[in-house]
């Protein structure tokens, strides 16, 4: 399956992909076609150390700065699943998060 970041509805062609978290250990997988024919590049970055996370975290308290969500309740395998399809559809718009009770 390709990662839903490297279809052309998401990356033009030519596009640059810059993973902000891979595995710490062992190999990061792209499917190699997609790279190829359509060109894409990836780029490696470091985003910030730990005290710069802390300080972004404490302007962003200072300053009220969130996220813009769409809450949708936890009711078991079943809500997790309709959170899933709504995500790959596109029906989510900026972040879902799962709201346990």
């Amino acid at each position: 399956m390709v990662p839903r970041f490297l279809t052309k509805n998401v990356l033009a062609r030519g596009g640059t992909v810059v993973p902000l978290a891979a595995p710490m250990e062992g190999p990061l997988s792209l499917p190699a076609d997609r790279l190829f024919w359509d060109v894409y590049h990836v780029h490696s970055s470091l985003v910030a150390s730990r005290a710069r996370h802390a300080e972004m975290l404490q302007f962003a308290a200072t300053h009220g700065v969130k996220p813009t969500i769409e809450l949708s309740k936890h009711t078991g395998a079943e809500s997790v699943t309709k959170a899933i399809e709504r995500l790959e559809s596109g029906k989510v718009r900026y972040r879902l998060v799962l709201e346990f009770e």
